[in-house]
C-alpha cells in the first residue's frame, strides 16, 4: 500500500480478493469499477493524469518498476506487429513523459542486442514530469532512471 499511501492512484476493475483486498478497495486513492464496458472514458473514472505518456508508439504497453531506492525502470513493449510483413516495425523518436517521485539525474536506454546502454538526455516539463526521447523502440526496451 506504500504506492497508494504516497499519492499513487489505483483502479480496480471487477472484484479482487486475497490478503489486503479490503485495504486496497477502501483506500482513498482507489477507484473501483464493477464492470468496465467498452467506450468508458478515463474522465468517467475520475483518474489523475497518466503517470506515463508516449508519442509515436501506436500500440504499446508500459510498466514501471522501483527495484532500488535510487532507481526506477520503465519497461516498454511495442505491440505494433505487422501480420503481413511478419515484423514489428520500430517506433522512432518516441517522446516519453513520466511523473517520478523525484527528479532523476541520469536516464539510460537498454535494448535487446545492445552491448552498452545509451545515455538519454533528460528534460523536465513545466508540470514536473521527466521527459526523454527514445531514438528507436523495436520490440522491447527498458529506460533506467537514476537519481
Amino acid at each position: 500500500m506504500d504506492y497508494a499511501d504516497d499519492g499513487g492512484r489505483l483502479v480496480v476493475v471487477g472484484e479482487i480478493g486475497g490478503p489486503g483486498a479490503d485495504d486496497i478497495t477502501n483506500h482513498e486513492n482507489t477507484v473501483s469499477v464493477k464492470n468496465l464496458e467498452r467506450g468508458a472514458s478515463i474522465d468517467e473514472l475520475r483518474l489523475a493524469p497518466p503517470q506515463v505518456t508516449l508519442t509515436t508508439l501506436p500500440h504499446g504497453a508500459v510498466n514501471l518498476q522501483h527495484p532500488a531506492d535510487d532507481v526506477v525502470t520503465l519497461h516498454i513493449v511495442n505491440y505494433d506487429y505487422d501480420v503481413e510483413a511478419g515484423i514489428t516495425p520500430s517506433a522512432l523518436d518516441v517522446r516519453v513523459e513520466v511523473a517520478l517521485p523525484s527528479a532523476p539525474t541520469r536516464a539510460a536506454l537498454y535494448a535487446p542486442g545492445q552491448a552498452t546502454p545509451l545515455e538519454l538526455e533528460i528534460t523536465a516539463s513545466e508540470s514536473g514530469e521527466t521527459s526523454v526521447v527514445i531514438p528507436s523502440i523495436g520490440t522491447y526496451v527498458i529506460v533506467e532512471f537514476r537519481r
